[in-house]
């Protein structure tokens, strides 16, 4: 029965206790009184869409369903720096593409944080995004945006290799999401840490460039 109130909750965003109302009242009444002609049925009904009224009126107009076991944690600290930073990175990508996947992937974390708070989007997913896998994105944008413009061929199979991690990693934070949306509660850690090891191994930048330039390293 409680999953049943918790489905009509998630649905209709108010308090079942109206809607219970009806039967528990109409039974109060037969029990207090015969309910035989058409008259006293007529009254039963009345007293149940009565009392139906005054608890939709009184209780609130939207209500929050929620669970004291499995809480999730807080949004960690660092999480809105770490999406301000990654889009003043993406700002600096002189490719369009690139640069609208890259906004498009801080628009979907800020959808799962929004989903977080929700309840929906569960378990440390959101502090595994903002300590390691952001972070990682954010060197690699920087990467991205002094290797587009270099002649040089290490450079260019290096910036085809970020390319390819950043559209994975649109690809997996669009189905965290879809996830979460769809299944209406997810626990992201798993999905999170795919992604954060995701990001340190699909964009290797070549060793011959790192020899030849240092300050190309991106990787932690």
């Amino acid at each position: 029965m409680s999953q049943l109130f918790e489905r009509y909750i998630k649905k209709r965003g108010k308090s079942p206790l109206p809607l219970c109302s009806l039967p528990i009242t109409v039974l109060s009444y037969a029990l207090s009184y015969p309910v035989r002609s058409v008259g006293q049925h007529l009254t039963a009904a009345a007293a149940a869409a009565g009392v139906y009224l005054l608890l939709d009126y009184m209780l609130p107009r939207q209500i929050v369903y929620g669970s004291t076991k499995d809480l999730s944690p807080e949004v960690p600290e660092g999480w809105e720096t770490a999406l301000v930073q990654l889009y003043i990175a993406s700002n600096r990508v002189s490719d369009a593409k690139v640069r609208a996947k890259l906004q498009e992937c801080e628009n979907l974390c800020r959808k799962l944080q929004r989903l977080h708070g929700e309840g929906l989007a569960t378990g440390q997913g959101l502090e595994i995004l903002a300590n390691s896998c952001l972070p990682s994105a954010l060197r690699l944008a920087e990467g991205y945006a002094r290797l587009e413009r270099s002649p040089n061929a290490h450079a260019k199979a290096a910036v085809d290799a970020i390319d390819g991690a950043f559209s994975r990693l649109h690809r997996g934070l669009s189905q965290a999401v879809l996830d979460a949306e769809s299944a209406g509660a997810l626990d992201i850690t798993a999905e999170a840490r795919a992604l954060e090891r995701m990001l340190r191994v699909c964009a290797v930048l070549p060793a011959e460039l790192q020899e030849e330039d240092n300050r190309c390293k991106i990787y932690p």
